[in-house]
């Protein structure tokens, strides 16, 4: 979904090798780690959270519909305003994507960016 090796450790803030542990030990391990500070969530993580959640809410409202099948689009949020930028068929129009995305609760605004497919691509 965001273009990252899940795999990579370095990208995590806690790593458990369940192989040495117990999963008690682990569970402990979590919640102390959790509780620390450093891993509360502030004003700007939460906002960020919500903006990945709003984003990710009209992306999947637009995926699903079928009438926008075909489109190749891309989802992001700042506050209450959505930014859709992608490929759309021929059919589809940049107003049935405003609609669609529009239908999301916490969507104030939409701005779009899309190009149409030529003919032998849609």
């Amino acid at each position: 979904m965001f273009d990252t090796d899940w795999r990579d450790p370095s990208r995590y803030d806690l790593v458990l090798n369940l192989g040495r542990m117990t999963l008690e030990e682990a569970t402990h391990m979590i919640v102390e780690a959790a509780n620390l500070p450093g891993y509360q969530p502030t004003v700007v993580s939460e906002e960020r959270l919500q903006d990945i959640t709003l984003a990710m809410r009209v992306h999947a409202t637009l995926i699903t519909s079928q009438e926008l099948i075909g489109a190749k689009l891309d989802v992001k949020a700042d506050g209450g305003e959505v930014s859709v930028t992608g490929i759309l068929p021929r059919w589809i129009s940049d107003e049935l994507i405003k609609r669609y995305a529009l239908e999301g609760s916490g969507v104030e605004q939409v701005n779009t960016d899309l190009t149409v497919a030529p003919p032998e691509i849609a």
